[in-house]
């Protein structure tokens, strides 16, 4: 993996988790020429990943390189290419070192996205 390798995160734009960990990945000072995408406003690709089995509500899509990553594995990858300067950042490491311990921190934090949209009123992308 290196710093040229193309990089593209897809998230909700209306998540303030998701925004919040986009921004706080500081992903454009590792990778100057990432594409940050809002999926509520590419309804065309959103359906093509979900044909292919990616669901956008049940987590991000990270695109690195050739690769293509969804929910646990797009945080696990984000957590392994973006600036470990913050501890929070080294945390995040640590807990998605391992596929079955990111399955699990990630299904938490999915179900604490869900709870805060639904208490701010907002809803899934379609």
């Amino acid at each position: 993996m290196t710093q040229n390798s193309n990089l593209e995160v897809v998230y909700d734009g209306e998540c303030p988790f998701c925004r919040s960990y986009v921004t706080y990945c500081r992903l454009k000072e590792a990778f100057p020429e990432v594409v940050l995408t809002d999926a509520r406003d590419v309804p065309e690709r959103v359906a093509l990943y979900r044909s292919q089995g990616m669901e956008i509500n049940d987590g991000m899509i990270v695109l690195y390189g050739t690769a293509v990553y969804h929910g646990d594995q797009a945080m696990t990858i984000l957590t392994q290419i973006s600036r470990p300067d913050a501890f929070l950042q080294r945390l995040m490491r640590l807990l998605f070192k391992t596929p079955a311990l990111a399955q699990i921190v990630y299904g938490v934090l999915r179900l604490g996205r869900n709870m805060t949209l639904s208490l701010l009123g907002r809803s899934k992308i379609e």
